[in-house]
């Protein structure tokens, strides 16, 4: 059995209390996907705004098919693979959401006319 404390629950016994909780919790967030206004809930959207606005520092180099090397000045670069939705940060198979060298690529790509892709 798994420990789990939320709200100072824990243990087999409190469990209707964290079921409740759990189911409290994605009613709430089902509210607010529905008062969303476009694509994106108000999160989503703040985050992949702020990834539009880091992608503009960031050098795009095409390397193979759908690979781009995608280079942050002064760090390390990723490589983004658009084919299979991966990038080297990993960010964008953990959330979901793509990160500022997949935005950069996906810019990329629109400038160079390869692929149309839809934000």
């Amino acid at each position: 059995m798994y420990s789990f404390k939320i709200n100072g629950c824990s243990g087999r016994r409190n469990w209707p209390r964290i079921e409740e909780y759990l189911v409290k919790r994605i009613v709430v967030v089902q509210q607010i996907i529905e008062r969303s206004v476009g694509q994106f809930t108000p999160t989503v959207q703040a985050m992949v705004d702020a990834n539009k606005k880091e992608a503009t520092d960031c050098v795009v180099e095409w390397i193979v098919g759908s690979l781009y090397k995608v280079s942050v000045p002064n760090k390390v670069h990723c490589v983004a693979n658009m084919d299979r939705k991966e990038c080297g940060c990993r960010m964008w198979e953990l959330t979901g959401i793509p990160c500022k060298h997949v935005v950069a690529a996906i810019n990329y790509m629109n400038e160079d006319g390869k692929r149309s892709w839809c934000t």
